[in-house]
This record gives structure tokens, sequence and C-alpha cells, in this order.
């Protein structure tokens, strides 16, 4: 099942026209106008080196969420009665058996945002799901060793999309429940077995007019790092964002502003308003990720900044131009990677390669990637493999296995 970007962006203006207050933020690395240090990695053939799997699977496969050294687990979806859903069939290759097991059936499938969490064992993904009469999000637990799923309802989370984090010990989802015209409530709660128990939520309330102004604040999305959850929270206007850290249990710990009212500005052709006012373009979060001391803020326009974290500032880590700056946007993306502690990679969008950021030695590379077709989704497992979709020139698609060897290698 595709995520779905158009609706993603609607949903995003329709939630957010804010941010986190200002401090002094030092920036690291060359300055706008010069160019970032990259290493040119070994290539990837996919090609020459990589195996495709697409023989072990149903014949009409949407899409791959996971992958590890034996199993894969994907999707195939099937038409519905609604023009505007389809049935998501969920299916789980086992390599050691040859064994290609139909799960289960997640019917009147709209959307998902696409987050993918693994816990132990257990595979997790929320959809969101739409019929005549209805419109709800539930969450997938499949159990990789048992070979079966089941659905657990989220209640009161009215709206798209619902994001998914794993600690070392459990499993949270971050949903948003419209009560009204005016107020949006971004409730975070913990799976406890089969049950979801709330343990932080925040409102926002927009103005009654456009004179009156917003008040509250949101959680825009989550990630979860050993015993804790780090939520990117905004305010009321563009120069309020922060992140949380928070336990298990709800209790904030830090609460650490960020500066971000320079890098969303868009350097790009003059933007005019509707009302034929010329304004300034300026981009908006979407996502996070973080590793250690690192965090990244990906956007709306597909650009990612990287900081820092010093005590309580972000400092600023300039990244090449191909991972988006504000006169390049749709740039690139975060790539799954699943337990992996070291190294960070982006894939870039319009041409087949690979960035990847080392947390070690703070430095980028670059890894140029060959294939008979465009590369779609990249995911990264913790045996080191890559698992690539390529879209052939006749429009058919492939998904190729690769074993990274010495790819992190600078070439000679």
């Amino acid at each position: 099942m595709k995520k779905q970007s158009i609706i993603m962006v609607l949903l995003y203006f329709a939630l957010l026209f804010v941010s986190c207050s200002r401090q002094e933020q030092e920036t690291i690395g060359k300055t706008k106008d010069e160019s970032i240090e990259c290493k040119e990695l070994q290539s990837i053939d996919l090609e020459k080196n990589g195996v495709s799997v697409i023989e072990y699977m149903d014949e009409d496969v949407n899409e791959v969420i996971y992958f590890d050294n034996n199993k894969l687990v994907y999707f195939v979806d099937k038409e519905s009665s609604n023009p505007d859903t389809s049935n998501c069939e969920v299916y789980l290759y086992d390599k050691s058996t040859g064994d290609n097991k139909f799960i289960i059936e997640v019917s009147d499938v709209n959307a998902s945002k696409g987050d993918i969490c693994v816990l132990g064992k257990k595979v997790y993904y929320a959809f969101f799901r739409m019929t005549d009469v209805a419109a709800y999000n539930c969450l997938m637990e499949l159990d990789l060793e048992k070979k079966t799923a089941q659905l657990i309802p989220i209640e009161n989370a009215t709206m798209l999309f619902v994001d998914i984090a794993v600690t070392d010990n459990h499993v949270f989802i971050l949903k948003r429940n419209e009560v009204d015209s005016r107020r949006t409530d971004y409730i975070v709660e913990r799976l406890d077995g089969q049950e979801l128990t709330e343990i932080s939520s925040v409102t926002y309330r927009a103005g009654k007019s456009e004179k009156d102004a917003d008040e509250g604040e949101y959680y825009l999305d989550f990630v979860g790092e050993e015993d804790y959850l780090y939520l990117f929270r905004g305010g009321v206007g563009r120069e309020d964002y922060s992140f949380l850290c928070m336990t298990e249990n709800g209790e904030i710990k830090e609460n650490c502003k960020i500066d971000l009212q320079d890098d969303l500005k868009l350097e790009m052709e003059d933007f005019t308003s509707l009302d034929g006012e010329e304004e300034e373009d300026s981009d908006l979060p979407w996502e996070i990720l973080k590793n250690g001391d690192y965090y990244i803020i990906n956007t709306l326009n597909n650009r990612n900044f990287l900081f820092r974290k010093e005590g309580n500032k972000f400092v600023k880590i300039h990244a090449p131009k191909q991972l988006g700056n504000k006169e390049l946007t749709y740039r690139s993306k975060i790539v799954t990677v699943f337990g992996e502690r070291r190294y960070i990679f982006f894939k870039e969008i319009e041409n087949d390669s690979l960035y990847v950021f080392d947390t070690k030695t703070e430095t980028f590379g670059r890894i140029d990637v060959k294939a008979d077709g465009e590369i779609g989704e990249v995911m990264r497992n913790m045996d080191k493999q890559f698992f690539f979709s390529v879209t052939g020139k006749d429009g058919t698609d492939d998904y190729i296995l690769y074993n990274e060897k010495d790819v992190l290698q600078e070439k000679k």
C-alpha cells in the first residue's frame, strides 16, 4: 500500500501553522556558499551483485515494509467497492522454509504515513481506513515467529495518520483528535498488551477569527531511543519549536528549544498568496529522526536539517546540498533503517545515489547506485543489508537484496 503524499500535504497544512522560540544557535561546517566535503564511497551495482527476490513473493506485490536475513513482509493491494480505498493483503515470506504465507487482510485502507517499527520479533504498522459511514485508524501487530497478526483499534483518532515509535521496552503511538473546528488534541499512548494507555496530551486551539490569536501546542512527530521518547513539539507561530525528552510514563525530563526560522525559509521564485500579495515562501517540518546526540528534521519539501545537541542547545551541521537547501527542494528522504546505531542514510530523490552521515566521525559520504531502472524505496537492516525497489523502463517493479560488504569504504 503506497503512502499517499498528496493527502499528506493537504493534511499537514490543515494541521499546522506553527514552530519554537528563538535561541542562539551555532553552525559548524562550511558556510552556505562553500561545498561540503563528501567522500565518494564504494558504489553499489544491483545488476551485477544484487539478488532479486520478487520470484518468492506474490506476483501482485505492491510494497515491502520489512526485511531481515530470513524474512520479508509485504503488501498486495486488492480492489474494494470504494474507489478511494483498497483491501490490503499482508504476506510473510520465510527464506528458511520457502513458505510464502498470507497473514491478514486489512480492508478499506485509504492511506498510511508509513511508519514501520520493530520491537523484538514483532513488526508494527498503522493504517487509516475509511468506509461509507466512518473513518478510523488501526495498528497492525505482526509476529514474525508465530506468523500471525492482529489489528488493534485506535480510538479517538479522527485525523489522518498515526505515528509509531518504539523504545527498548514499549510501543507508542501519536494520534490526533479533532474535537471541533477549532480544537485538536495531540495524544501519546503506550501499548500495554492489547490496550492503548494515554501517557501525554496537549491541545492546540485556532482563533475564532483571523483577528484572534491561536493558542496551545502540538506534537508533530516522535521517536524512541533506549528508555525514552523524543517528541518534536510546536507552539503558536513559526518561532516556537522544541524537542521534548519524555519517559515511558509520560514524564517530561527536558524541553530544549530549537531555532528553525532561517532554515525553513525558501529562496525560490516569488510566492504569491491567493489575495495577490507576495509572501516569503516557507517550508514546514514533517518528521524527525534521532541517533545519539544527532537530530534530523525532514521537511514537507523533502529537505533535511542535521543538528548535534550540546547541553541545552542545538548546533547546526551543514550538509551536502543534495540533501536539500533553500534553492533545492524535493531532494532527499530519510532511509528506513532497522537496528542501526552509527550511520544515517538518505536517498537522493532525482538521482540514484545514497548519502550517509557517520555519527562517529561527523562526516558525509556518497554511494552511487547502479540499477536497471529507477530506484524507489530503500531500506537497511541490522545485518548490514540493503533492500531496493526498482521500477524498470517497462513499468514493472523488482525488489533487490544487496549484501553491503565494503560499501561504506572510501574509493581508492
